[in-house]
Parts: structure tokens; sequence; C-alpha cells
């Protein structure tokens, strides 16, 4: 009895713990990046790939080349994966870099600016991968900066090395695929076990929207629109979902319209029809957030509707949309409180404005103006972060201190501390 208790414990322990590392650098992976800007306003974002090329060997070292091709062009990087470590091969230097480190655990440094918050495990397709979440040392409060899980690599700043950081431009993975195969998108990243990240742009949804005069901000009487999501469509490679707007008792448009969106990451785009894309939504974005250069995000929170939990975002738009209504907000898979995915061009945006009436799924109701304002909970559905100790002091103002006078207010650890 007692060696079988064991040999179940062996067993046990060996499944739990004793898993094969999940390779980055494997034949056939591949990687969708998004290239942007940081600031909120920018031109086109930059689609480019990254794929596993062949084998190669650097100064003795077995390494991988890593095919990076945007718009046609292509280069090549060469990388090597050694006890769970991914590196770089800087030929200016002949020297490899460190990129990705997972054998770090929470509360380990990587490099001089950051150290792990948090250590997991997520199952994505039935594999299991190890997932850190990475914080930035000189931020005052705990903020993730990056989510790296094995074998997939990291959700921004992909190819970035542990002691640089990343000014300038930035990139995302939008997904990463072996053999061809999406195995793993932006969304995974965030996954828990609760639920995964609920689409917008789901099949059969539609949304119910007021139509509003700008000078008055009275809404026409029985006049309304609506925008349903009517089928897939492809644009320049791009798998899209194609919308109907109809304007139904207006006289001044008449005819419904298509229009084009997609949805990735958490993010919404618009296709126009001369091809230019526009950002409509990011559920991404936090407290404190920049959406462009006049709006930020209020408040981060979550709001439950027919026993359903989603991310909330109250916004401030800078803009008065109705006698002192500067707020609107966007609820995660449901969309945005004011003006969908307008102005699409059909009408002027001086003169009209759009309030989100209701959202249907395959005809029922699932979300309504009301739903917006109901109470919320700050419980967001990510995993809890702890926060490594950091005996560093700040003032308010965040600069760092040495020393703190008696009974002046200072941070320590995230929290606000009185000098007695």
């Amino acid at each position: 009895m007692k060696a079988t208790l064991i040999s179940i414990l062996i067993l046990f322990v060996s499944q739990v713990y004793g898993r094969n590392y999940q390779t980055l650098l494997s034949n056939g992976k591949s990687w969708t990046m998004v290239q942007t800007n940081t600031s909120p306003v920018h031109d086109h974002d930059a689609i480019y790939t990254c794929t596993v090329d062949r084998d190669t060997v650097i100064n003795g070292q077995a390494c991988k080349v890593v095919m990076r091709c945007k718009d046609g062009n292509c280069d090549k990087v060469v990388m090597m994966e050694k006890e769970q470590k991914v590196f770089y091969h800087d030929p200016n230097i002949d020297s490899f870099l460190p990129i990705l480190d997972f054998s770090l655990h929470q509360g380990d440094e990587i490099g001089e600016w950051g150290w792990v918050l948090t250590e997991d495990e997520i199952i994505v397709n039935g594999t299991p991968r190890k997932r850190l979440f990475i914080g930035d040392k000189n931020q005052i409060a705990c903020v993730i900066k990056a989510i790296w899980v094995e074998g997939i690599g990291s959700n921004e700043d992909c190819w970035i090395t542990l002691f640089d950081k990343h000014i300038g431009d930035y990139s995302y993975m939008s997904e990463c695929g072996e053999n061809g195969k999406v195995v793993f998108t932006q969304d995974d990243f965030c996954k828990s076990e609760e639920r995964p990240y609920m689409p917008v742009l789901a099949e059969g949804r539609l949304w119910k929207l007021s139509y509003t005069y700008r000078d008055t901000w009275q809404d026409i009487p029985d006049t309304y629109m609506t925008i349903a999501v009517a089928g897939d469509s492809i644009v320049d490679g791009k798998k899209c979902k194609k919308l109907l707007v109809d304007y139904r008792n207006l006289t001044e448009v008449v005819y419904p319209q298509y229009i084009v969106a997609y949805e990735t990451g958490g993010r919404v785009y618009r296709i126009d029809r001369d091809g230019e894309e526009h950002l409509v939504m990011n559920i991404n974005l936090h407290h404190g957030d920049a959406v462009d250069i006049v709006q930020t995000v209020q408040k981060e929170d979550t709001v439950i509707v027919d026993g359903i939990k989603r991310k909330r975002l109250i916004i401030d738009s800078g803009v008065d949309h109705c006698d002192g209504e500067y707020l609107y907000y966007l609820v995660e898979g449901i969309g945005m409180s004011k003006d969908e995915f307008v102005n699409l061009g059909l009408t002027d945006e001086n003169i009209y404005f759009h309030r989100l009436i209701a959202c249907y799924d395959n005809g029922k109701c699932v979300f309504s103006a009301a739903d917006f304002l109901k109470e919320g909970t700050s419980g967001l559905n990510m995993p809890k972060v702890n926060c490594p100790k950091n005996d560093q002091i700040y003032d308010l103002q965040g600069r760092k201190r040495g020393s703190i006078r008696k009974g002046e207010i200072f941070i320590r650890n995230g929290e606000k501390h009185i000098n007695r």
C-alpha cells in the first residue's frame, strides 16, 4: 500500500512539475507582429512576420536563423535558445544578448530595469505554458509592462534585450503560428481560468443606436440606426467582418451600406474604402492611459450583466457631447456607449450624434444603455499580481527621496505612509 501511494505521488509530481519545456525557436514557428508608435496619433501600423527559417552555428553554438519580413523585404537575425533562455546574436559586437528568460521566477530581477511580478501557468489548446508578468522597477505603483509566455514570446516588444528599455516605436504580437496553424493570439496572453476574451465582432451581433441632433441634443423621434455583423470578408489578407449599417426612418440617409472591420488583440479596426485603417476600440487600455491627444481612461473596472463579467473602461472624451456629458464607456464584447463605428462618412459628424440603445446577439438583447451605468467592481479578469518589495522612498510627485521629514507623506511599495 505504501509503495502504491509513493508511485502515485511520483507520477503526480512528474506530471505537474516535470513537463517538457515548450521551445520558442522551433522549426515551423512564426509570429505576426504589429509595429506602431508610442504616440496615440500615428500613421499606418506596419505589419511584419518573423519565421524560424533554418539551423546555423555561430561561435560553436547551435542557433536558428529567423527571417523578419515586411512589405516583401526580408532580413535575417540569428537567435539561440539554451537552458530556457533566448538570445539574439548581435553581429556588430559578435556577442549573444539575452532577450527572454523563462528560468526566472516571481520576484527575480530582469537586467537593470524590471522584475517578475507574478508567475503562473496557462493552458492554451491543451498545452500548459509558463507565464511571467513583467514590471518596471522605476514605477511607483505595481504596473504590468509586458507578459511573457513560454514557447510563444512576449506580448509587446518581442525582440528587445533584457538590458535595454525600448524608446520610440514599439511592437506587439498579433498571433503565433506553428506550421501555418495559429496556436496563440494576443488575447491568450491575458487568458484566465474564468473565461476567454469576448470579441466585439461576433457573428449574430447587432447594435441599435439613437440618432441625435448635436445642436439640441434631442433624439430624432422614431429614428434610429442599426449596425449588424453580416458575414466574413478578406481585405489585404486580413480576415474581416462585414458590418451592415442601416439608417431607419431618416430622410437624409435612406440606404443601407456595408463597412468592413477586423478585431485583433482586443483592438477593433475599421477599414475605409481607400484601404485606410482606423483604430475604433482598444479594450487593452488601463486607468490613466491616453486614447488619443485629448481622450484619457478615467476609470477601469468590470460590470456584470446577466451573470457575465465584462471589462469596462470609462473614458473622458474631452468633448462636450450633450450638455456637460464628457464621459463615454467601452465594454468588452459589447463596444462603446456612443458613436459606435461612426463617423462613417455617411453623415455630417458636426450635426449628428449617436448613442447605443441596445446590443443584441442573434435577436436577444444582451446589453442596454442602462447597463453602462451599472455599479462595477475593480476585480478585473487578470491573475493577481504580487509586487515585489521595493524599499525605495518616493514623494507624492514621484521623485526618489533619501529621507522624509516628520509629518511628511511618502510612498513605499505603492502605498502612502506618513512619517510620524
